[in-house]
Protein backbone atom coordinates (compact mmCIF):
# COMPACT_ATOMS: atom_id res chain seq x y z
CA UNK A 1 0.00 0.00 0.00
CA UNK A 2 2.92 2.46 0.89
CA UNK A 3 4.49 1.85 -2.50
CA UNK A 4 1.26 2.78 -4.21
CA UNK A 5 0.97 6.02 -2.22
CA UNK A 6 4.61 6.93 -2.94
CA UNK A 7 4.10 6.44 -6.64
CA UNK A 8 0.96 8.58 -6.61
CA UNK A 9 2.84 11.39 -4.74
CA UNK A 10 5.69 11.36 -7.22
CA UNK A 11 3.26 11.74 -10.09
CA UNK A 12 1.45 14.54 -8.31
CA UNK A 13 4.57 16.61 -7.40
CA UNK A 14 6.55 16.32 -10.57
CA UNK A 15 3.82 16.32 -13.15
CA UNK A 16 3.47 19.74 -14.84
CA UNK A 17 -0.32 19.21 -14.90
CA UNK A 18 -2.75 19.26 -12.04
CA UNK A 19 -3.12 15.94 -10.31
CA UNK A 20 -5.73 14.52 -7.99
CA UNK A 21 -3.88 13.45 -4.84
CA UNK A 22 -5.25 10.44 -2.96
CA UNK A 23 -4.24 8.70 0.25
CA UNK A 24 -5.34 5.13 1.27
CA UNK A 25 -7.85 5.26 -1.50
CA UNK A 26 -9.31 8.56 -0.19
CA UNK A 27 -9.00 12.21 -1.56
CA UNK A 28 -6.76 14.44 0.65
CA UNK A 29 -6.99 17.61 -1.50
CA UNK A 30 -9.81 18.29 -3.80
CA UNK A 31 -8.33 21.53 -5.12
CA UNK A 32 -6.11 21.59 -8.12
CA UNK A 33 -2.80 23.57 -8.26
CA UNK A 34 -0.70 24.51 -11.29
CA UNK A 35 2.90 23.50 -10.55
CA UNK A 36 5.77 25.59 -11.95
CA UNK A 37 9.33 24.44 -12.46
CA UNK A 38 11.90 26.89 -11.02
CA UNK A 39 13.90 26.50 -14.23
CA UNK A 40 11.08 28.24 -16.10
CA UNK A 41 11.68 31.52 -14.18
CA UNK A 42 15.45 31.57 -14.71
CA UNK A 43 15.25 34.95 -16.44
CA UNK A 44 13.38 36.59 -13.60
CA UNK A 45 15.79 35.18 -11.04
CA UNK A 46 18.75 36.39 -13.08
CA UNK A 47 17.24 39.89 -13.18
CA UNK A 48 17.03 39.91 -9.41
CA UNK A 49 20.64 38.73 -9.07
CA UNK A 50 22.06 41.32 -11.44
CA UNK A 51 20.19 44.17 -9.84
CA UNK A 52 22.98 44.39 -7.32
CA UNK A 53 26.63 44.96 -8.22
CA UNK A 54 27.93 43.72 -4.87
CA UNK A 55 27.75 40.37 -3.18
CA UNK A 56 24.22 39.53 -2.09
CA UNK A 57 23.38 39.13 1.53
CA UNK A 58 21.38 35.86 1.59
CA UNK A 59 18.68 37.26 3.85
CA UNK A 60 18.18 40.26 1.57
CA UNK A 61 18.10 38.05 -1.49
CA UNK A 62 15.60 35.71 0.16
CA UNK A 63 13.37 38.67 0.94
CA UNK A 64 13.46 39.70 -2.70
CA UNK A 65 12.49 36.17 -3.77
CA UNK A 66 9.66 35.99 -1.25
CA UNK A 67 8.34 39.38 -2.33
CA UNK A 68 8.25 38.45 -5.98
CA UNK A 69 7.22 34.78 -5.88
CA UNK A 70 5.56 34.36 -2.50
CA UNK A 71 6.74 33.62 0.99
CA UNK A 72 8.45 30.22 1.25
CA UNK A 73 7.86 29.30 -2.40
CA UNK A 74 11.55 29.26 -3.29
CA UNK A 75 14.50 28.91 -1.00
CA UNK A 76 17.96 30.27 -1.98
CA UNK A 77 21.27 29.05 -0.67
CA UNK A 78 24.87 29.66 -1.55
CA UNK A 79 26.90 26.75 -2.84
CA UNK A 80 29.69 26.27 -0.29
CA UNK A 81 33.21 27.20 -1.55
CA UNK A 82 31.79 28.11 -4.92
CA UNK A 83 33.28 31.61 -5.21
CA UNK A 84 35.86 32.13 -7.92
CA UNK A 85 37.87 35.36 -8.32
CA UNK A 86 39.38 36.99 -11.41
CA UNK A 87 42.33 38.99 -10.04
CA UNK A 88 42.80 40.94 -13.27
CA UNK A 89 39.29 42.35 -13.35
CA UNK A 90 38.57 42.14 -9.58
CA UNK A 91 35.44 40.09 -10.39
CA UNK A 92 33.97 37.35 -8.17
CA UNK A 93 31.59 34.61 -9.32
CA UNK A 94 29.14 33.39 -6.69
CA UNK A 95 27.03 30.20 -7.28
CA UNK A 96 23.52 30.12 -5.80
CA UNK A 97 20.83 27.38 -5.78
CA UNK A 98 17.14 28.30 -6.01
CA UNK A 99 14.91 25.41 -4.86
CA UNK A 100 11.14 25.24 -5.21
CA UNK A 101 9.38 24.01 -2.04
CA UNK A 102 6.21 22.49 -3.51
CA UNK A 103 5.29 19.01 -2.27
CA UNK A 104 2.19 16.98 -1.45
CA UNK A 105 1.93 18.42 2.03
CA UNK A 106 1.77 22.15 1.15
CA UNK A 107 0.19 24.55 -1.23
CA UNK A 108 3.44 25.88 -2.84
CA UNK A 109 3.52 25.76 -6.64
CA UNK A 110 7.26 26.01 -7.45
CA UNK A 111 9.16 22.73 -7.66
CA UNK A 112 12.56 21.60 -8.84
CA UNK A 113 15.74 23.64 -8.38
CA UNK A 114 18.22 25.62 -10.47
CA UNK A 115 21.78 26.83 -9.96
CA UNK A 116 22.67 30.38 -11.11
CA UNK A 117 25.91 32.34 -11.01
CA UNK A 118 26.10 35.95 -9.75
CA UNK A 119 29.15 37.88 -10.95
CA UNK A 120 30.02 41.11 -9.14
CA UNK A 121 32.97 43.46 -8.83
CA UNK A 122 34.87 43.90 -5.61
CA UNK A 123 34.26 47.49 -4.42
CA UNK A 124 37.57 48.99 -3.36
CA UNK A 125 37.72 52.37 -1.62
CA UNK A 126 40.32 54.34 -3.58
CA UNK A 127 39.51 57.63 -1.86
CA UNK A 128 42.55 59.66 -0.77
CA UNK A 129 41.69 60.87 2.71
CA UNK A 130 43.32 64.02 4.10
CA UNK A 131 46.29 63.02 6.21
CA UNK A 132 48.78 65.01 8.30
CA UNK A 133 51.03 65.66 5.31
CA UNK A 134 48.19 67.06 3.20
CA UNK A 135 46.91 69.17 6.08
CA UNK A 136 50.38 70.61 6.54
CA UNK A 137 50.46 71.56 2.84
CA UNK A 138 47.05 73.22 3.14
CA UNK A 139 48.35 75.25 6.05
CA UNK A 140 51.59 76.21 4.30
CA UNK A 141 49.70 77.52 1.28
CA UNK A 142 47.02 79.30 3.28
CA UNK A 143 49.58 81.07 5.47
CA UNK A 144 52.29 81.56 2.85
CA UNK A 145 54.34 84.77 2.58
CA UNK A 146 52.23 85.92 -0.36
CA UNK A 147 49.24 86.21 1.94
CA UNK A 148 50.74 87.72 5.08
CA UNK A 149 49.27 91.09 4.12
CA UNK A 150 46.16 90.21 2.12
CA UNK A 151 43.08 87.98 2.51
CA UNK A 152 42.36 84.83 0.52
CA UNK A 153 39.21 84.28 -1.48
CA UNK A 154 37.78 80.76 -1.70
CA UNK A 155 38.31 80.79 -5.47
CA UNK A 156 41.94 81.86 -5.25
CA UNK A 157 42.75 79.32 -2.54
CA UNK A 158 41.15 76.43 -4.46
CA UNK A 159 42.91 77.48 -7.66
CA UNK A 160 46.25 77.43 -5.82
CA UNK A 161 45.58 73.95 -4.38
CA UNK A 162 44.76 72.67 -7.87
CA UNK A 163 47.80 74.42 -9.34
CA UNK A 164 50.07 72.69 -6.84
CA UNK A 165 48.40 69.33 -7.46
CA UNK A 166 47.25 68.90 -3.88
CA UNK A 167 43.57 68.42 -4.67
CA UNK A 168 41.05 68.88 -7.47
CA UNK A 169 38.00 70.98 -8.25
CA UNK A 170 35.65 68.50 -6.55
CA UNK A 171 36.96 69.43 -3.12
CA UNK A 172 34.53 71.82 -1.44
CA UNK A 173 36.01 74.87 0.31
CA UNK A 174 34.13 77.29 2.53
CA UNK A 175 35.31 80.10 4.80
CA UNK A 176 34.07 82.33 7.56
CA UNK A 177 34.20 86.10 7.19
CA UNK A 178 37.44 87.74 8.22
CA UNK A 179 37.14 89.20 11.71
CA UNK A 180 39.44 91.57 13.54
CA UNK A 181 41.68 90.13 16.20
CA UNK A 182 42.64 92.21 19.20
CA UNK A 183 43.86 95.59 18.03
CA UNK A 184 43.33 97.03 14.59
CA UNK A 185 46.02 95.37 12.52
CA UNK A 186 45.23 91.66 12.09
CA UNK A 187 42.21 89.81 10.72
CA UNK A 188 41.46 86.07 10.79
CA UNK A 189 39.16 83.65 8.96
CA UNK A 190 38.65 79.87 9.08
CA UNK A 191 38.78 77.85 5.86
CA UNK A 192 37.12 74.41 5.79
CA UNK A 193 38.35 71.96 3.15
CA UNK A 194 35.99 69.03 2.56
CA UNK A 195 36.67 66.10 0.27
CA UNK A 196 33.47 64.54 -1.06
CA UNK A 197 34.99 61.18 -2.00
CA UNK A 198 33.99 57.86 -0.43
CA UNK A 199 33.61 54.19 -1.39
CA UNK A 200 30.37 54.88 -3.24
CA UNK A 201 31.63 57.52 -5.70
CA UNK A 202 34.55 58.37 -7.92
CA UNK A 203 35.63 61.60 -6.18
CA UNK A 204 39.31 61.39 -5.41
CA UNK A 205 39.63 63.15 -2.05
CA UNK A 206 37.80 62.58 1.23
CA UNK A 207 37.77 63.92 4.74
CA UNK A 208 37.41 67.39 6.23
CA UNK A 209 39.80 69.83 7.90
CA UNK A 210 39.53 73.44 9.13
CA UNK A 211 42.51 75.81 9.05
CA UNK A 212 42.82 79.43 10.18
CA UNK A 213 44.34 82.18 8.02
CA UNK A 214 45.60 85.33 9.69
CA UNK A 215 46.95 88.37 7.86
CA UNK A 216 48.08 91.88 8.73
CA UNK A 217 45.68 94.47 7.41
CA UNK A 218 47.45 97.42 5.73
CA UNK A 219 46.00 100.86 5.05
CA UNK A 220 47.58 101.55 1.68
CA UNK A 221 48.50 105.02 0.44
CA UNK A 222 48.28 106.02 -3.20
CA UNK A 223 51.37 108.12 -3.93
CA UNK A 224 49.33 110.15 -6.41
CA UNK A 225 47.30 111.51 -3.49
CA UNK A 226 50.30 112.77 -1.55
CA UNK A 227 50.26 116.56 -1.73
CA UNK A 228 53.98 117.02 -1.17
CA UNK A 229 55.92 114.00 -2.36
CA UNK A 230 59.11 115.97 -1.59
CA UNK A 231 59.32 118.93 0.76
CA UNK A 232 59.27 122.60 -0.22
CA UNK A 233 62.68 122.98 1.42
CA UNK A 234 64.01 120.33 -0.92
CA UNK A 235 62.55 121.97 -4.03
CA UNK A 236 63.83 125.36 -2.92
CA UNK A 237 67.31 124.03 -2.32
CA UNK A 238 67.57 122.66 -5.84
CA UNK A 239 66.01 125.50 -7.83
CA UNK A 240 69.30 126.14 -9.57
CA UNK A 241 71.04 122.79 -9.68
CA UNK A 242 70.46 119.28 -10.96
CA UNK A 243 69.33 116.37 -8.84
CA UNK A 244 70.88 112.95 -8.69
CA UNK A 245 68.45 110.09 -8.15
CA UNK A 246 70.31 109.15 -4.97
CA UNK A 247 69.51 112.57 -3.49
CA UNK A 248 65.83 112.21 -4.33
CA UNK A 249 65.81 108.68 -2.92
CA UNK A 250 67.25 109.94 0.35
CA UNK A 251 64.56 112.63 0.50
CA UNK A 252 61.82 110.08 -0.19
CA UNK A 253 63.18 107.75 2.48
CA UNK A 254 63.25 110.54 5.05
CA UNK A 255 59.73 111.72 4.25
CA UNK A 256 57.93 108.42 3.70
CA UNK A 257 60.07 105.59 5.05
CA UNK A 258 62.91 103.43 3.84
CA UNK A 259 62.34 102.23 0.25
CA UNK A 260 58.59 102.80 0.45
CA UNK A 261 58.90 104.75 -2.81
CA UNK A 262 61.63 104.12 -5.39
CA UNK A 263 62.81 106.71 -7.91
CA UNK A 264 64.07 105.80 -11.39
CA UNK A 265 66.64 107.62 -13.51
CA UNK A 266 65.18 110.75 -15.11
CA UNK A 267 64.41 111.80 -18.65
CA UNK A 268 66.27 115.11 -19.11
CA UNK A 269 65.38 118.00 -21.39
CA UNK A 270 66.63 121.58 -21.59
CA UNK A 271 66.10 124.80 -23.54
CA UNK A 272 67.83 128.17 -23.72
CA UNK A 273 65.81 131.32 -23.05
CA UNK A 274 65.93 133.85 -25.89
CA UNK A 275 69.50 134.72 -26.75
CA UNK A 276 70.72 134.55 -23.17
CA UNK A 277 72.82 132.00 -21.41
CA UNK A 278 69.95 131.04 -19.13
CA UNK A 279 68.98 127.40 -19.57
CA UNK A 280 65.76 125.87 -18.30
CA UNK A 281 66.27 122.21 -17.41
CA UNK A 282 63.33 119.85 -17.07
CA UNK A 283 64.15 116.48 -15.51
CA UNK A 284 61.29 113.99 -15.17
CA UNK A 285 61.60 111.16 -12.66
CA UNK A 286 59.27 108.20 -12.27
CA UNK A 287 58.37 107.27 -8.70
CA UNK A 288 56.98 103.86 -7.81
CA UNK A 289 55.31 102.82 -4.57
CA UNK A 290 56.63 99.45 -3.45
CA UNK A 291 53.65 98.08 -1.53
CA UNK A 292 52.79 94.50 -2.47
CA UNK A 293 50.76 91.70 -0.88
CA UNK A 294 54.05 90.06 0.10
CA UNK A 295 55.51 92.94 2.11
CA UNK A 296 54.65 95.39 4.86
CA UNK A 297 55.15 98.53 2.76
CA UNK A 298 52.26 100.97 2.49
CA UNK A 299 52.75 103.13 -0.60
CA UNK A 300 51.53 102.05 -4.03
CA UNK A 301 51.05 103.58 -7.46
CA UNK A 302 53.23 105.38 -9.99
CA UNK A 303 53.67 109.10 -10.46
CA UNK A 304 56.14 111.50 -12.01
CA UNK A 305 58.24 114.10 -10.30
CA UNK A 306 59.26 116.96 -12.56
CA UNK A 307 62.24 118.98 -11.47
CA UNK A 308 62.70 122.33 -13.19
CA UNK A 309 65.97 124.06 -12.49
CA UNK A 310 67.53 127.13 -13.99
CA UNK A 311 71.15 127.45 -15.04
CA UNK A 312 72.95 130.79 -15.34
CA UNK A 313 70.06 132.66 -13.72
CA UNK A 314 72.30 135.72 -13.12
CA UNK A 315 73.12 136.20 -16.81
CA UNK A 316 73.35 140.00 -17.18
CA UNK A 317 72.18 139.88 -20.79
CA UNK A 318 68.72 138.74 -19.68
CA UNK A 319 66.25 141.60 -19.24
CA UNK A 320 65.84 142.53 -15.57
CA UNK A 321 62.18 143.28 -16.10
CA UNK A 322 61.39 139.65 -16.94
CA UNK A 323 60.16 137.21 -14.33
CA UNK A 324 60.77 133.46 -14.67
CA UNK A 325 58.19 131.32 -12.85
CA UNK A 326 56.57 127.90 -12.81
CA UNK A 327 52.81 127.39 -13.05
CA UNK A 328 50.95 124.11 -13.53
CA UNK A 329 54.21 122.24 -14.04
CA UNK A 330 55.49 124.51 -16.81
CA UNK A 331 58.18 127.20 -16.73
CA UNK A 332 57.01 130.57 -18.09
CA UNK A 333 58.49 134.03 -18.67
CA UNK A 334 56.65 137.32 -18.33
CA UNK A 335 57.28 141.04 -17.97
CA UNK A 336 54.04 141.51 -16.10
CA UNK A 337 54.35 142.89 -12.61
CA UNK A 338 50.86 141.92 -11.48
CA UNK A 339 50.73 138.30 -10.34
CA UNK A 340 47.35 138.47 -8.66
CA UNK A 341 45.82 136.45 -11.51
CA UNK A 342 48.83 134.25 -12.22
CA UNK A 343 48.76 130.96 -10.30
CA UNK A 344 52.50 130.62 -9.96
CA UNK A 345 53.90 127.86 -7.72
CA UNK A 346 57.57 128.84 -7.91
CA UNK A 347 59.29 132.09 -8.77
CA UNK A 348 62.83 131.52 -10.06
CA UNK A 349 63.72 135.11 -10.95
CA UNK A 350 62.02 138.30 -9.75
CA UNK A 351 61.50 140.93 -12.41
CA UNK A 352 62.45 144.48 -11.39
CA UNK A 353 60.24 147.42 -12.33
CA UNK A 354 61.31 151.02 -11.86
CA UNK A 355 58.82 153.62 -10.60
CA UNK A 356 60.54 156.97 -10.35
CA UNK A 357 63.28 156.59 -7.82
CA UNK A 358 61.86 153.33 -6.53
CA UNK A 359 62.54 149.88 -7.86
CA UNK A 360 59.69 147.54 -7.25
CA UNK A 361 58.99 143.96 -8.12
CA UNK A 362 55.88 141.74 -8.32
CA UNK A 363 52.57 142.23 -6.55
CA UNK A 364 49.98 139.62 -5.56
CA UNK A 365 52.41 136.67 -5.66
CA UNK A 366 50.59 133.45 -4.74
CA UNK A 367 53.67 131.18 -5.01
CA UNK A 368 54.97 129.10 -2.12
CA UNK A 369 58.62 129.16 -3.24
CA UNK A 370 60.63 132.22 -4.26
CA UNK A 371 64.36 132.94 -4.64
CA UNK A 372 66.26 133.11 -1.38
CA UNK A 373 67.94 136.32 -2.52
CA UNK A 374 66.10 139.60 -2.97
CA UNK A 375 67.76 141.72 -5.68
CA UNK A 376 69.55 144.56 -3.91
CA UNK A 377 68.05 147.12 -6.32
CA UNK A 378 64.57 146.54 -4.97
CA UNK A 379 63.31 149.23 -2.61
CA UNK A 380 59.57 148.57 -2.80
CA UNK A 381 57.87 145.28 -1.95
CA UNK A 382 54.41 146.71 -1.27
CA UNK A 383 51.55 144.27 -1.93
CA UNK A 384 54.08 141.63 -2.93
CA UNK A 385 52.37 138.71 -1.15
CA UNK A 386 48.94 140.22 -0.84
CA UNK A 387 46.37 137.40 -0.74
CA UNK A 388 48.96 134.61 -0.55
CA UNK A 389 47.35 131.48 0.96
CA UNK A 390 50.43 129.59 2.14
CA UNK A 391 51.41 129.32 5.78
CA UNK A 392 55.04 129.65 4.80
CA UNK A 393 56.62 131.23 1.74
CA UNK A 394 59.87 129.42 1.26
CA UNK A 395 62.83 131.68 0.45
CA UNK A 396 61.86 134.96 2.10
CA UNK A 397 63.10 134.09 5.59
CA UNK A 398 66.64 135.35 4.93
CA UNK A 399 65.98 138.20 2.52
CA UNK A 400 68.27 141.16 2.89
CA UNK A 401 65.76 144.02 3.09
CA UNK A 402 68.18 146.76 4.16
CA UNK A 403 67.37 148.77 1.01
CA UNK A 404 63.59 148.31 1.21
CA UNK A 405 61.62 151.45 2.03
CA UNK A 406 58.05 150.43 1.32
CA UNK A 407 56.39 147.39 2.89
CA UNK A 408 52.81 148.59 2.55
CA UNK A 409 50.27 145.73 2.46
CA UNK A 410 53.02 143.19 1.81
CA UNK A 411 51.07 140.47 3.66
CA UNK A 412 47.61 141.99 3.53
CA UNK A 413 44.89 139.30 3.31
CA UNK A 414 47.50 136.56 3.58
CA UNK A 415 45.23 135.04 6.18
CA UNK A 416 47.23 131.79 6.63
CA UNK A 417 50.70 133.29 6.59
CA UNK A 418 52.89 132.70 9.62
CA UNK A 419 56.36 132.58 8.07
CA UNK A 420 59.56 133.57 9.75
CA UNK A 421 60.63 137.11 8.81
CA UNK A 422 62.39 137.86 12.08
CA UNK A 423 65.67 138.69 10.31
CA UNK A 424 64.21 141.25 7.94
CA UNK A 425 65.73 144.68 8.28
CA UNK A 426 63.37 147.64 8.55
CA UNK A 427 66.07 150.24 9.02
CA UNK A 428 65.08 152.24 5.91
CA UNK A 429 61.37 151.44 5.87
CA UNK A 430 59.06 154.44 5.65
CA UNK A 431 55.73 152.57 5.42
CA UNK A 432 54.34 149.44 6.99
CA UNK A 433 50.77 150.54 6.51
CA UNK A 434 48.40 147.55 6.38
CA UNK A 435 51.45 145.27 6.32
CA UNK A 436 49.64 142.52 8.24
CA UNK A 437 46.06 143.56 7.64
CA UNK A 438 43.86 140.47 7.90
CA UNK A 439 46.92 138.22 8.30
CA UNK A 440 44.94 136.58 11.06
CA UNK A 441 47.28 133.83 12.21
CA UNK A 442 50.58 135.66 12.08
CA UNK A 443 52.36 135.56 15.46
CA UNK A 444 56.10 135.45 14.68
CA UNK A 445 58.69 137.17 16.85
CA UNK A 446 59.43 140.65 15.41
CA UNK A 447 60.77 142.04 18.65
CA UNK A 448 64.12 142.85 16.95
CA UNK A 449 62.42 145.34 14.68
CA UNK A 450 62.87 149.00 15.63
CA UNK A 451 60.35 151.27 13.95
CA UNK A 452 60.46 155.02 14.38
CA UNK A 453 56.90 156.22 14.28
CA UNK A 454 57.96 159.74 13.44
CA UNK A 455 59.35 158.49 10.14
CA UNK A 456 57.20 155.44 9.34
CA UNK A 457 53.57 155.20 8.29
CA UNK A 458 52.20 152.53 10.61
CA UNK A 459 48.50 153.02 9.95
CA UNK A 460 46.58 149.74 10.19
CA UNK A 461 49.80 147.76 9.98
CA UNK A 462 48.32 145.01 12.15
CA UNK A 463 44.59 145.50 11.41
CA UNK A 464 42.82 142.17 11.69
CA UNK A 465 45.58 140.37 13.57
CA UNK A 466 44.61 138.15 16.45
CA UNK A 467 46.05 140.12 19.33
CA UNK A 468 45.52 137.22 21.68
CA UNK A 469 47.82 134.97 19.64
CA UNK A 470 50.46 137.59 18.83
CA UNK A 471 52.04 138.18 22.17
CA UNK A 472 53.06 141.70 23.11
CA UNK A 473 56.64 140.58 23.58
CA UNK A 474 56.84 139.42 19.97
CA UNK A 475 55.69 142.69 18.44
CA UNK A 476 57.98 145.29 16.88
CA UNK A 477 59.38 148.05 19.09
CA UNK A 478 57.83 151.36 18.15
CA UNK A 479 60.05 154.28 19.01
CA UNK A 480 59.30 157.98 18.81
Amino acid sequence: MKKILSLLFSLAVFSPSALLVVSCGKNINNSEKQLIAVSSIEGELTTILTSQSEQWDLNQLQNQIDTQFGDGEITVRRVPQSQTKNFDSQEIKDSLIFKGNADISNSYVYFDEISLDHTYTIKEDTTIYFDDEMIQKFNEILNSEDYLYQPWTVEAFQAELIKQGICDENVKITKTDYDWLEGDEQKEATFTIQGLGNIDNLDVYGGSVSIKHKYTHKILIDINKIVEIVSDDFIHEYMFQSLETSIIQTELNENHGENQIIVNEPVRNSETIDDSKIIIHTDTYELNGQAKPTNSLLYYGTRTLTHHWIENIEDPSFAKTKTIYQAKGKVEITESQNFSEIKADIIYKLGIHQKGNDFGTLIGVKAKIVPSTLPKEITNISQMFQGNQYREIKGIENWDTRNVKNMTSVFEDADLFNGNITNWSVSKVTSISKMFKNAKVFNQDLSKWRIFTSKVDTSEYDAGLSFNSWAQKNRPRFLP
